[in-house]
C-alpha cells in the first residue's frame, strides 16, 4: 500500500505531466495549420485562412496566459518558501511546547506500565551500530524510553531540530495497525502531537515534502 504522502506526490506529478501534455497538444493544434499553410504555399479560401490564423492567435494567447500563470505560481511559492522557519532551529515557545509534550509522553508511559525501572543502555548500542532503528530494539517501548525521549530532549536543549518527525507513524504500526491496543491510544495521540508540533515548527508538510 502506498502511504498518503506517497500518493500525494504521485498525484501531483501526474497532474503536472497532464498539464504539460495538454499544453503541448494545444500548441500543436493551433500552430500546425498555419505552419502547413505557410510551407505549402497553397492558396486556401479566405474563410479557412481567417479561421486558421484566428485559432493560432487564440492558441498564442492561451499559451501566454498559461506561461504567466506558471511564472506567478513559481514566484508565489518562492515567497512562501522564503517565509518558512529555518529547518533545524526553533523559538523558545516552540521548544517549550515540544518539551511539555515529551513530558506527557513519559508520564503516559509510566501510567500504563510501559516504563521500565531498570532499562538497558540502548544509546550505547545505537552508538556501536548494533541498533539502527526501533525495529532492532528489544521492544518499541524500550526504544521510546531509552532512545527517542533522550535524543528528543537533547535536540531541544541544543536547538538542533531534525528535518521532520514520524514517531507517530512508528507507534501506529505498533498499536493501531495489525492490532488495536486500547491502552496505548493516548500514547499514540501524544506521539502524533509531537510530530505535528515539530513538523510545523520546521516547516515540513508530510503531504508536500
Amino acid at each position: 500500500m502506498v502511504p498518503p504522502a506517497g500518493r500525494g506526490v504521485a498525484a501531483a506529478s501526474f497532474r503536472r505531466a497532464l498539464r504539460i501534455a495538454l499544453g503541448a497538444a494545444l500548441v500543436c493544434i493551433f500552430t500546425l495549420p498555419p505552419l502547413l499553410h505557410f510551407v505549402s504555399g497553397a492558396e486556401w479560401p479566405l474563410s479557412v485562412r481567417i479561421g486558421i490564423y484566428a485559432g493560432a492567435g487564440a492558441g498564442a494567447a492561451l499559451l501566454l496566459l498559461w506561461s504567466a500563470d506558471r511564472v506567478l505560481q513559481w514566484a508565489s511559492n518562492s515567497i512562501f518558501r522564503s517565509r518558512k522557519p529555518n529547518r533545524g532551529a526553533s523559538s523558545a515557545p516552540a521548544r517549550a511546547e515540544m518539551a511539555a509534550t515529551l513530558d506527557e509522553i513519559e508520564n503516559e508511559m509510566r501510567r500504563i506500565g510501559y516504563w521500565h525501572s531498570d532499562p538497558p543502555d540502548l544509546l550505547a548500542r545505537c552508538a556501536s551500530g548494533e541498533i539502527q532503528s526501533y525495529l532492532d530494539a528489544p521492544s518499541f517501548e524500550l526504544w521510546l524510553q531509552c532512545v527517542f525521549l533522550p535524543n528528543a530532549r537533547q535536540m531541544l536543549r541544543d536547538d538542533r531540530l531534525p528535518p521532520s518527525s514520524s514517531v507517530g507513524v512508528m507507534a501506529m504500526r505498533q498499536y493501531d495497525y495489525h492490532s488495536y491496543v486500547e491502552e496505548a491510544q493516548t500514547l499514540l495521540q501524544l506521539l502524533n502531537r509531537f510530530d505535528t508540533e515539530l513538523n510545523r515548527h520546521v516547516g515540513y508538510d508530510p503531504l508536500n515534502p
